[in-house]
């Protein structure tokens, strides 16, 4: 158990991300949601709306959690040297 205890700080920043109403938490929301129901819609609109408290249109939303996840791997890729 000593050995993997220094992998969980490592993935503090995804636990971060995951947290109610960020933005790791909403991706996986509208995963959810996109199970049974379009993206494209304005229901899903309204969903993404609801899910970051803004106004924001899909494809520009996706495009800055693709940063974030950018962000994210770099973060855990310098905490351990063995991804590098």
């Amino acid at each position: 158990m000593k050995n993997i205890l220094p992998y969980f700080s490592k993935l503090d920043d995804l636990d971060k991300a995951n947290q109610y109403g960020n933005w790791y938490w909403t991706i996986r929301q509208l995963r959810n949601y996109s199970l049974g129901n379009s993206l494209i819609s304005q229901e899903a609109f309204e969903v993404l709306t609801n899910y970051t408290k803004t106004n924001m249109k899909a494809i520009p939303y996706f495009e800055r959690c693709l940063g974030n996840l950018e962000k994210l791997i770099e973060s855990i890729r310098i905490k351990e040297p063995i991804l590098s």
